[in-house]
């Protein structure tokens, strides 16, 4: 043993040397003088062969430049008082050694036995960056460090080490540099990254770290992702970048299906994910909790596909689907694709500027296929698309096999939604039985159905369903045929407290309204129309309500600052300021304000424009104009098999109508208006509406509804 000591005169030099390298960089200086970094170092045995020196202490780590590829092994780390084994072969060049783990700073003694010398720094001056080096630890399971645990987890920095995961499932996993993975192009026969196999149950921490350009080349393979499966997994701070991912049945980029799972801070994005059934950006299919989570500039291919998840559901917070392109035969939607096997509960998140087109049926902004509780979100900018049937601005279809299921405070904004055939919705495209609607905005869409069934909220409703203050404005909304609605197509449950405002509603076949195209064994309560535009090409259409058949009922119904026109010079029957047909049907409480009806044919009213074995009370025109070509009425147009009108009343110096046949024997009551603004109360004229209902104002005032 000897020992070598370094003069003072030495040691100011060298110092100069450091400052000198801080400049020039670390390489060149560490290659030439690693081993005089410090002012003490002792070697024992045979050392003279080896590098001499130990380079940094860096958050653990101790570096060493091997000049030669001698067979040198270090056996133990000793920091303080702090000591392990390890069994380590250096390599030519930069070698890094994982320090201990224990309780010690940055500026303590460092003593490294080897088979060949012990290497001791008694005076440790950390003065330079070091050059982050990938690389495994023997120690640490062929990752780059770290023992598995949640404290410590393994630290990987490669591909090959990420894809070492599914040999250590039962740890805790964690980035520590930015991964490409281009190389996996080649790996497996072309078939690309082997899905990360089993169950995953514990933490992967990206640690803001991305991972790119992976490849899974897999079509015939079920679970394909970075992980196949996971159960109540947690991955955070991570991000995936241009990946390439294909396979058969629940594909994703990151989990090909999980029961539950945590993910924060997760983003997909200019990537490709393509499969057959249950597609995702994050999981194929299954559940979980997503904050922070994006997809963004992604184009997704398959059935049951959503722009997060393909099949489930779960809460999603501050979370967004963005810029990104779902193509498939069935149910496709910005977040989820298939929502069942938990509620989906959205708080500050939204789809925007996506394009999404099935071939078939169900695309949604949000949700292709519903079936479940569902609450909040936005659905902004989308383009959805069915080459066939049934697309919404929010969800495609909602059904219920069970129990009661509701949709709760979403909205709709400045997007197309379009139908080859039937069923296209401002919101939604379709609803079923027993299914509970309640505070909807849509506002700046344009819809367009190829056949009938177009709604600025819904297509169509059918059975046992409920939809409460639901609003429509600023719309457009386009049926090349039948049953077209400023709010809804059909409607065959309820809608409560409805408003269509400042829209354009057209339709060039039957039963059309401002509203509702149909309501048929329907019940419409409280809706209004406001400054809107309908153009109707074809018979029983109406600034409310096209036709009301088959025991509907319809109350507390207005319209104002509107226009109902024709597109082109077909007459077209049956054409109301508020209904256009009421068979079968009752209707209260209503009135029309500023309406023009200005289309050729006959059966015109300012507030119906036929009525059939049907029941009309308590309502009133006024300001209007009502122009036919046969008969028409300032209430009714006609009133064929004994419907009964009571207590409704045209204002004969503010209505004006032109037709041939203007008798409107039984078919509502001319008054002044001094008559209908005065009395003040439910008396005269009056004398059977409810005080309840309608506040009769000053002796300048018109009747209004109570709630306006």
């Amino acid at each position: 043993m000897y020992k070598k000591a370094i003069s003072p005169v030495v040691a100011v030099a060298l110092l100069l040397v450091v400052a000198v390298t801080a400049i020039v960089g670390f390489q060149t200086w560490f290659n030439q003088y690693s081993s005089s970094l410090f002012t003490d170092v002792e070697q024992s045995g045979s050392g003279d062969d080896i590098a001499q020196g130990i380079n940094n202490f860096q958050n653990g780590n101790i570096y060493f430049n091997h000049p030669s590829g001698d067979n040198v092994t270090v056996t133990e780390v000793k920091v303080g008082n702090v000591t392990c084994s390890k069994n380590i072969t250096l390599k030519q060049g930069i070698n890094k050694i994982r320090g201990c783990i224990g309780e010690y700073s940055d500026l303590k003694d460092v003593v490294v036995y080897t088979n060949k010398g012990v290497y001791e720094n008694k005076v440790f001056e950390k003065s330079l960056d070091i050059p982050f080096i990938c690389e495994s630890n023997n120690q640490s399971n062929g990752f780059y460090g770290g023992d598995g645990s949640q404290t410590s987890p393994y630290e990987i920095c490669n591909c090959n080490q990420l894809q070492n995961i599914s040999n250590n499932l039962d740890n805790n996993f964690k980035l520590v540099d930015n991964i490409d993975c281009s190389n996996t192009q080649s790996w497996n026969s072309g078939s690309g990254f082997n899905p990360i196999a089993s169950s995953f149950t514990n933490t992967f921490d990206g640690n803001g770290k991305t991972i790119s350009n992976l490849y899974i080349s897999r079509s015939g393979t079920d679970e394909v992702g970075l992980f196949s499966r996971g159960i109540g997994a947690t991955v955070k701070d991570l991000t995936l970048d241009n990946f390439n991912i294909t396979g058969f049945r629940r594909v994703s980029g990151l989990f090909g299906e999980t029961n539950s799972g945590d993910f924060e801070n997760v983003v997909l994005k200019n990537s490709w994910i393509n499969g057959s059934n249950g597609v995702g950006g994050l999981v194929g299919d299954g559940k979980g909790v997503f904050v922070n989570a994006k997809v963004d500039n992604t184009k997704l291919k398959g059935r049951n596909l959503g722009g997060i998840i393909g099949i489930g559901g779960g809460q999603f917070n501050s979370s967004v689907v963005a810029n990104s392109i779902m193509s498939g035969s069935s149910d496709l939607g910005g977040f989820v694709g298939e929502g069942t096997k938990d509620s989906i509960n959205l708080v500050n998140s939204e789809s925007r500027n996506n394009n999404i087109t099935v071939s078939t049926r169900n695309a949604g902004g949000v949700v292709g296929f519903l079936e479940v509780d569902l609450s909040g979100g936005i659905s902004k900018n989308n383009h959805i698309h069915s080459q066939s049937q049934s697309a919404g601005g929010f969800v495609g279809t909602f059904v219920n096999y069970g129990t009661l299921k509701n949709i709760t405070n979403a909205k709709v904004i400045n997007s197309n939604i379009s139908t080859a055939t039937r069923n296209a919705g401002g919101f939604i495209a379709s609803l079923s039985d027993n299914e509970n609607i309640y505070h909807i905005n849509i506002d700046g869409v344009n819809v367009t159905a190829g056949d009938n069934n177009a709604g600025g909220f819904s297509g169509s409703t059918s059975g046992d369903t409920y939809a409460e203050n639901v609003t429509v404005k600023n719309s457009y909304i386009y049926g090349d045929d039948e049953k077209v609605g400023g709010i809804i197509g059909i409607l065959q449950g309820t809608l409560n407290n409805s408003l269509s405002k400042a829209n354009r509603v057209e339709g060039r076949a039957n039963n059309n309204g401002g509203v509702a195209g149909l309501v048929d064994n329907g019940v419409l309560y409280n809706s209004t129309v406001l400054n809107s535009e309908m153009f109707w090409r074809a018979s029983s259409s109406a600034g409310i309500v096209g036709k009301a058949d088959s025991v509907s009922i319809l109350n507390y119904l207005r319209i104002k600052n509107s226009n109902v026109s024709q597109v082109d010079f077909i007459g077209p029957y049956d054409i109301g300021g508020i209904v256009g047909s009421l068979s079968d049907s009752s209707m209260n409480n209503s009135y029309a304000e500023n309406v023009i009806i200005n289309i050729s044919g006959s059966r015109h009213g300012g507030i119906i424009g036929v009525i059939r074995n049907g029941n009309l009370s308590n309502s009133y025109v006024r300001d209007t104009s009502v122009k036919a070509d046969g008969d028409v009425g300032g209430v009714a147009g006609a009133n064929y098999n004994g419907g009964i009108i009571t207590n409704s009343y045209w204002n004969n110096e503010t209505v004006q109508f032109t037709g041939s046949d203007t008798t409107d024997s039984g078919e509502g009551t001319p008054e002044p208006t001094n008559d209908l603004q005065n009395p003040q109360s439910a008396t005269g004229i009056y004398a059977n509406w409810s005080s309840t209902t309608w506040d009769f104002g000053t002796s300048s005032e018109y009747p209004v509804f109570t709630w306006e």
